[in-house]
């Protein structure tokens, strides 16, 4: 389930399948609507390293695995940085060592890994998030099934080097919302040029803001306006929902917020653009329905073969509202004629989504038309949205 935010890519962004233009019907939402949130990075459910760009299968029955590495390349590597100078002999010398040490000390795992881990993973103390089984390279895939959870496997071998892996829980397919306050510093990922506060005082500022919103969670929402370096600090911090087990967030986002109860207020914590503190959310309603989108030259993701302007797309999907409004049982054959998204073959369906996934006025739109009615046609970056309503799946 790529449920929720494949789309907001970041410069430690590790090369996904879904980066790579697989799509899914959930892909499909976010590709006919999509709602970028800059307030929240993506997270490194694979890495560059590892990732095989294999298509996992996108189901409650596919197996999944958690886990870790650090990454010792060595220079001549596929993807080393320039930086690298260590020879082949050299890295599998470090690896060795790293993972003697790891075995009598497995807590030590984030610390090394930011220290050594030449993978972009490093930051977040080597984590990889979550995976179905075929997306990474095959001797990372064995090497993962072949420790139990919380072990560190040998040194690994791949064309990006050598890695040692940590075998993680794979977290619970959980749906979770969340807003964020966002204390950066001057250093730090994407902090802005006016934040020269040092990490020292954002740690202070982050901690007595986060005591002070846990004596008043009702307030969080003014914090978050008044301190967060966020981007969306204007509207409350809120972050795109996601799900704990398949979307692209970063881990600890989902473990942090997974230790709340619905208003509660975290601690600080830490990634490489600063200190997050997270106020958990009640889940966002879910809608379910198809689409056909018509779009027109120059309209976001339009393919090549549309032609048409802006003002037909707007009268074709007038037209095509209209028919189906009257006709809803033809909804399906008119999508699989005339829609520009990847969707229309299978006659619009866009499965079922939480509010918020998609830009705000296709979730409008839905909110508005009673399940089975049809409503539109509703502008958005992509064209024209004609959309049918309907019951969520049980």
């Amino acid at each position: 389930m790529t449920r929720y935010g494949i789309h907001t890519p970041l410069p430690y962004i590790l090369v996904l399948l879904t980066a790579l233009g697989c799509k899914t019907k959930k892909d499909e939402a976010s590709q006919a609507a999509t709602k970028q949130t800059a307030a929240q990075p993506t997270a490194q459910s694979s890495d560059h390293a590892v990732s095989s760009g294999h298509p996992g299968a996108d189901s409650k029955e596919m197996q999944y695995y958690s886990g870790a590495h650090i990454l010792v390349a060595y220079k001549g590597a596929m993807r080393a940085k320039p930086e690298v100078k260590r020879t082949k002999d050299e890295a599998k010398k470090l690896a060795a060592k790293l993972q003697k040490e790891l075995t009598q000390n497995p807590d030590e795992f984030d610390a090394l890994a930011k220290k050594y881990s030449d993978g972009p993973s490093g930051p977040y103390g080597g984590s990889l998030g979550t995976w179905p089984k075929g997306r990474m390279v095959p001797a990372f895939q064995t090497a993962i099934e072949s420790i139990k959870i919380g072990e560190v496997s040998d040194p690994v071998e791949t064309d990006f080097g050598f890695h040692v892996i940590k075998r993680l829980p794979v977290p619970p397919d959980e749906d979770l919302s969340a807003t964020q306050l966002l204390v950066s510093y001057q250093g730090a990922q994407r902090a802005k040029p006016a934040i020269k506060r040092t990490r020292e005082a954002a740690m202070a500022l982050a901690t007595k803001l986060a005591k002070q919103a846990k004596g008043n969670p009702d307030g969080f929402d003014a914090l978050v306006k008044k301190h967060s370096d966020g981007p969306a600090a204007a509207s409350g911090g809120s972050l795109r929902p996601w799900n704990a087990r398949t979307s692209h967030m970063p881990p600890i986002f989902s473990t942090t917020v997974m230790k709340l109860k619905v208003g509660q207020v975290s601690d600080p914590v830490e990634t490489p653009h600063g200190f997050h503190i997270f106020k958990r959310m009640p889940p966002p309603p879910e809608y379910a329905g198809s689409h056909i989108l018509v779009a027109y030259k120059g309209a976001m993701r339009a393919g090549p073969k549309v032609k048409r302007s802006k003002a037909e797309a707007k009268a074709l999907a007038t037209k095509l509202a209209k028919e189906a409004q009257n006709e809803p049982a033809h909804f399906v054959e008119l999508a699989k004629k005339y829609s520009d998204g990847p969707s229309g073959p299978r006659g619009g369906s866009l499965g079922k989504w939480r509010k918020g996934a998609m830009v705000p006025a296709f979730d409008e739109a839905v909110s508005k038309v009673k399940i089975g009615n049809v409503t539109g046609p509703v502008e958005t970056p992509f064209g024209f949205h004609v959309i049918k309503r309907e019951a969520l799946p049980k």
